[in-house]
């Protein structure tokens, strides 16, 4: 059975490596610890996300 995590190797790495990511800049797992997030819309109707 092949997993997310599997996908996430064969096509989703190689092409963010393709676009000059590094492995530094990759996590594969990333904790969650966050416990708020702020969202707001600005005047072009883009959210951006804060979190604490």
């Amino acid at each position: 059975m092949i997993t997310e995590a599997d996908t996430c190797r064969k096509y989703v790495v190689p092409k963010l490596h393709a676009a000059g990511w590094t492995d530094d800049q990759m996590e594969e797992l990333m904790p969650s610890i966050l416990n708020k997030t702020i969202s707001e819309t600005d005047e072009n109707n883009q959210t951006t996300f804060e979190f604490e």
